[in-house]
């Protein structure tokens, strides 16, 4: 059985999950006209929705997973108690300017503070975490910061690219 999908048909419905089109995902559940499928969000990794979407709508890719990782899955994801039902969104893109907007001490260790600019480096997130450069040389000639994960509360965008 392929068990793995993807998106290939959108409906209004789906907006609210925050669903679209060529979203990949694993088929939980066929009941013939619904299936319900675990999509997987590719601009924030280990993020998901379980969505019920019509089978006509949904594309079979050539490519069966592992039961060991369905396991494994089913364990981590499927068993929670308040299962999601809605992709996250992440208002952040490449190369946005950002403020650091909160301290902490990660961000200290690599000279980086509240109100410090940097760059979004990456179109996607890890988690709750996105890459931003907040390298800067000072007028002496100094190099400070560094290239490092941020938790996304705290930045804020400054300039959209």
């Amino acid at each position: 059985m392929k068990n793995l999908v993807k998106l290939k048909r959108m409906r209004e419905e789906y907006k609210t999950h925050n669903l679209y089109k060529g979203v990949r995902g694993f088929v939980v559940e066929d009941t013939g006209k619904l299936t319900t499928v675990c999509f997987l969000n590719d601009k924030i990794f280990g993020d998901y929705a379980i969505v019920d979407v019509f089978s006509e709508d949904l594309q079979y890719e050539n490519v069966d997973i592992s039961s060991t990782y369905f396991k494994e899955f089913e364990n981590t994801i499927l068993n929670k108690k308040n299962k999601k039902h809605y992709l996250d969104t992440l208002k952040f893109k490449e190369y946005d300017q950002v403020r650091l907007v909160r301290d902490d001490e990660e961000y200290a260790k690599y000279d980086i503070h509240c109100g410090d600019l940097g760059v979004v480096m990456m179109d996607y997130a890890i988690g709750n975490q996105i890459m931003v450069d907040f390298s800067r040389i000072d007028k002496n000639g100094g190099f400070h910061g560094d290239c490092v994960s941020v938790k996304k509360e705290d930045l804020e965008i400054v300039k959209k690219e």
